[in-house]
């Protein structure tokens, strides 16, 4: 509901002018003539160096000559400097009116408040402190061949009813929600196709699909790159971090949808490109039985699971990787999956050799009680069994030794440090470090994630040929 702006003669004020948290303090209003004899509340915001927010909801009674005083006994609490304001109130019949001027106090002052002039001063210098905080570009406007751009992110499945912002960007709610009309009609033409009598009702399948697909907006205003791709790159990081930070603080994930770029040509003219972000789908593209459709596959596949609750979580996780858009993450995940199956299946402190028969580089943890050594020899137990040649499958390792011992790296730097971190000192000291840093220099095209993740899948394969062998 939209609001209205009180008559020119209404007025609030907050006395005393400066107080500190905790100090009682009163508001009082006059020019409320149109809300004489009811008791309305106030609405009191607070401005700071971070935001201008609500802060308190107040009830007055208005007299019938249209003035009213709420004191507040026990003060405010904000532990820092702020000005503070009725910004309006909220009638009886639910309608809220805004002040058409705000006489500010401060609270908690760095300085000394002689009169209204310097709670004015304290105000807009707070308000200058924000604008300076938020309003920084992303990237750098003096760097050469450097365009102005302007990106906006849009993200589903994160639910926001405030607008937020951060340096460099605002994050708003949007109110509108997709229908998925389109799903609801597949799913009406495959019922009526396979001879069912039930048909999806739109106004309900509407109400159901809109409340599960929130979405919400970021928007950069100002990055400044070379080109459309750098400045896109720029705002996805911001983006992945704060949808990262977001999972943590609301239990739940969004997911990139779509993202827009605007770049200003000389001229002032504009050019733009857009993308759609969902993370499109990876796996086989084909049908039938070469793509792995075989119902022979899919019933042993099946009773696997049932019956074993390791693989199925084995096989939970792998799917929780697959969507992860940190190969960090991935890492950590995959690898997580390695060590419980070969901590399940492999006997417990076996010395290990490697394949070609040679002592394990590290005498002092050559067992299966060690994870590296372990995985190393779960992983060379499925390759014989399989009969797949090693360096068919590890590349950019040279052997399956180097791999496992890359991979095993990068999952600490991830474990321990959250990331790897390619020259940080604290990194750098680690025994694992100097293979870590080999996962960051991959050629193009090669990958080392990319084999981790195909032992992983080799490796569920093979436990569910395993407990499945007489079906």
């Amino acid at each position: 509901m939209s609001s209205q702006v009180l008559p020119p003669k209404a007025e609030a004020h907050v006395r005393p002018l400066a107080f500190c948290d905790g100090n009682a303090i009163s508001l009082e209003v006059n020019g409320l003539d149109s809300v004489a004899g009811e008791t309305v509340t106030l609405i009191l915001h607070a401005t700071t160096a971070i935001e201008s927010s609500w802060i308190a909801s107040v009830p007055v009674s208005i007299d019938a000559a249209g003035r009213g005083t709420a004191p507040v006994a026990s003060g405010l609490s904000l532990g820092r400097e702020a000005s503070i304001y009725v910004w309006g109130i909220a009638a009886q019949d639910g309608t809220t009116h805004v002040f058409p001027q705000v006489a500010v106090s401060v609270m908690n002052p760095a300085s000394a408040i002689a009169g209204p002039a310097d709670a004015l001063v304290v105000h807009e210098r707070l308000l200058d402190e924000q604008a300076a905080l938020y309003l920084q570009p992303l990237g750098d406007r003096q760097a050469a061949e450097s365009l102005e751009h302007r990106v906006l992110c849009v993200i589903e499945g994160l639910y926001m009813t405030t607008r937020m912002r951060l340096p460099g960007a605002v994050i708003v709610p949007v109110l509108e929600r997709p229908g998925a009309s389109e799903e609801r009609l597949i799913i009406n033409g495959l019922l009526q196709k396979e001879r069912f009598a039930t048909q999806l009702p739109e106004a309900i399948w509407r109400s159901q699909a809109e409340a599960r697909s929130p979405l919400t907006v970021m928007i950069f205003p100002e990055v400044w790159a070379p080109t459309y791709e750098a400045a896109g790159e720029l705002a996805r990081d911001l983006r992945d971090r704060v949808i990262a930070l977001m999972a943590v603080n609301r239990s739940a994930t969004g997911r990139p949808l779509c993202i827009v770029i605007e770049q200003r040509q000389s001229g002032n003219a504009v050019v733009s490109k857009w993308a759609l972000e969902s993370e499109h789908y990876v796996g086989n593209l084909a049908g039938g039985f070469i793509s792995g459709e075989s119902q022979y596959d899919l019933l042993r596949q099946t009773r696997a699971v049932e019956h074993d609750p390791l693989l199925k979580l084995c096989c939970d996780l792998y799917g929780e990787a697959l969507s992860e858009r940190s190969e960090d993450a991935r890492y950590l995940r995959f690898w997580s999956i390695l060590e419980l199956l070969s901590g399940a299946r492999m006997p417990s402190n076996v010395v290990v050799t490697l394949r070609d028969g040679s002592p394990w580089p590290n005498p002092g943890a050559n067992t299966t009680r060690t994870a590296t050594p372990r995985v190393y020899q779960y992983l060379a137990v499925i390759l014989s069994h399989k009969q797949i040649d090693e360096q068919s499958v590890v590349a950019p390792a040279t052997d399956l030794y180097e791999a496992v011992r890359v991979w095993y790296a990068r999952r600490n730097a991830t474990g321990h440090h959250g990331r790897l971190v390619v020259g940080d000192p604290g990194q750098m000291t680690q025994s694992w470090y100097q293979f870590a840093v080999r996962s960051a220099a991959a050629t193009p095209g090669q990958s080392w994630s990319r084999p981790l993740q195909e032992f992983v899948a080799m490796s569920i394969d093979f436990e569910i040929g395993q407990s499945t062998a007489a079906l």
